[in-house]
């Protein structure tokens, strides 16, 4: 018996040709609008502040072309920019190379309120390149007052820039009269696109540098952020010191989404989903979840599987939560541990385990 022949679509077989040049992945490029070209067709929208739809039209296409440079050989996105600070939901956990995990307690205007596995409670702003608000540790606690601002960073595009001084005021808990209280001036500038390799993906991103330009006591710093649109959140941050042994260089390994108030039954079955994407689904395919219980419809997509520094199979994987309001993509890395399971690093491994991903680098 004969198989049926699929029509190849041109217009199809062009977008996908011109994705692959541009780093997307979308599948074998057969003219044939599978849904690992939505996917890409998704992801280049989102990376591109299009709206994200999955859909090859004649104007995306020409969207496409038009970010290839001569010779289509380097990954170009002119026109990447983030129009929106980044959006949290209660409950989402951010898991680092560092061995932090930091969860959203609570979002309130443009402040998040946020608690690290380490003890520390803190608010933070959603513009990530300001000092936090305020937080309360084991040993202190302290607050960060901003004053002028001049210039606006959002929405992000390169060349934009702010400058802003923040006055901080620490106290040692278990030391009530010891108090330390600093002024700091900060100017940040968003430099270019860059499309940047992290453990938990590859990403599009608007690399922000961050420089103390005055400070009391403090060494002189050097911050750079990389935030992802896709994601709506820094995927790696790189802090540069006079001193270079001080240097930090931390990468994002996951965004757990949280499932508060979810019934056991439903993330029960959710992470059934997710495990046997995991387990038995080839990069090529991808699962669809949902349940009576809940509105949330999930998506998940594996990749292809690799060997971290110790030995152990990983993979990197998109798990893409939508319902009636909104559309999230939570990225991520898990392991397979030895009883079978597969187990995002961070949540159970150490901090050294963790950057064994990296390759040794800390």
């Amino acid at each position: 018996m004969n198989e049926p022949i699929t029509a190849v679509d041109p217009l199809i077989f062009k977008a996908q040709t011109l994705l692959a040049k541009l780093g997307y992945d979308p599948g074998r490029s057969d003219g044939v609008d599978g849904p690992k070209t939505r996917a890409a067709v998704s992801n280049y929208q989102a990376d591109t502040g299009l709206e994200a739809n999955g859909r090859v039209s004649p104007g995306l296409v020409a969207h496409l072309a038009s970010n290839l440079r001569e010779g289509g050989k380097v990954p170009a996105t002119p026109r990447l920019k983030a129009n929106s600070p980044p959006g949290y939901e209660p409950g989402d956990s951010f898991v680092y190379s560092d061995g932090r995990v930091e969860t959203v307690v609570s979002v309130d205007g443009d402040k998040v309120r946020w608690q690290s596995n380490r003890g520390t409670m803190f608010t933070a702003y959603r513009d990530f390149v300001r000092p936090r608000a305020s937080w309360v540790s084991a040993g202190q606690r302290g607050q960060t007052m901003l004053g002028a601002e001049r210039g606006m960073l959002w929405p992000l595009k390169p060349g934009k820039e702010t400058s802003f001084s923040a006055r901080t005021i620490v106290q040692i808990r278990d030391r009530p009269d010891n108090i330390t209280d600093s002024v700091e001036q900060w100017r940040c500038r968003v430099e270019k696109v860059e499309r940047i390799s992290v453990v938990a993906g590859t990403f599009n991103t608007l690399k922000v540098v961050c420089r103390r330009t005055a400070r009391d006591s403090a060494p002189q710093l050097s911050r750079v952020w990389y935030y992802a649109p896709r994601v709506r959140h820094y995927v790696r941050l790189n802090d540069f010191y006079e001193v270079e042994e001080r240097d930090r260089h931390v990468e994002l390994v996951a965004i757990q989404p949280g499932s508060r108030g979810w019934p056991p039954a439903a993330r029960a079955g959710l992470d059934w989903a997710l495990q046997h994407a995991l387990e038995s689904m080839s990069s090529e395919e991808q699962i669809e979840w949902s349940s009576s219980a809940v509105e949330t419809r999930v998506t998940i997509k594996p990749h292809p599987l690799f060997e971290r520094g110790d030995g152990k199979t990983c993979r990197n994987f998109v798990q893409i939560w939508a319902d009636k309001k909104v559309r999230r993509s939570y990225p991520g890395t898990a392991c397979r541990e030895a009883e079978g399971r597969w187990q995002v690093p961070g949540l159970s491994d150490s901090p050294g385990k963790v950057r064994a991903l990296l390759g040794g680098r800390s």
